[in-house]
């Protein structure tokens, strides 16, 4: 049950995104000797969503989202003008993730999956993360043990992440049975925000996602 909770959750956490007003917030004098340029928050108490997004003076930002489950986090480059503002994440959805296959060494395998839960760089799952194994046809969801397609053998693998980030083809050596598959990136992929050009209208100390 909790597998099918989290999508569900960044559902709703994407529809709150889409209706977001921000509120411009005073800054002290630390926050601008640290380069802050401007800050927006918006708090919902009724749902217990809070929302934090920093304007650096170099034009990166850090945004981040979290109510009393989870949190969401993005980062990059901003740009202002005619009265809009637009956010750029680092990481893209075009970007590969990259990931490595670990030979000989532990994971979980739920049932008789051939194929681990994928791991964090902190060795922390992603039970979320499915693969796709040798083409884009055949599918494997490690976390509940269950495949969509056939192989007989597998010869290369992609990681697709829920925020819809994807890995490179990963080859795998011939004759290999049991596959586990670690990312190798220290940003927190679950959390990760992907914001492609999202777009902030200014309405005086208000901004508002169109």
């Amino acid at each position: 049950m909790k597998l099918y909770l989290v999508p569900i959750i960044v559902l709703l956490f994407s529809l709150t995104g889409n209706t977001q007003t921000l509120k411009k917030m005073p800054l002290t004098k630390a926050e601008r000797k640290m380069g802050i340029y401007q800050k927006f928050q918006q708090r919902q108490q009724l749902s217990y969503v809070q929302i934090s997004l920093i304007l650096y003076r170099d034009s990166t930002y850090v945004y981040r989202l979290r109510d009393c489950m989870t949190t969401l986090r993005s980062a990059g480059k901003w740009q202002q003008g005619k009265g809009k503002l637009i956010l750029e994440s680092s990481l893209k959805k075009e970007s590969p993730v990259p990931v490595e296959v670990r030979y000989g060494a532990s994971g979980k395998y739920i049932d008789s999956c051939d194929i681990a839960i994928v791991e964090d760089s902190d060795a922390a799952y992603l039970p979320i993360a499915h693969l796709l194994i040798n083409n884009d046809s055949t599918e494997c969801f490690p976390s509940v043990g269950k495949f969509n397609g056939s192989y007989s053998s597998i010869n290369r693998v992609k990681v697709l992440f829920e925020n819809g980030m994807v890995s490179s083809w990963v080859p795998v050596k011939a004759g290999t049975r049991k596959v586990s598959l670690r990312v190798l990136t220290d940003v927190p992929i679950r959390e990760y925000e992907v914001m492609d050009k999202w777009v902030y209208q200014f309405k005086g100390k208000l901004l508002e996602r169109q």
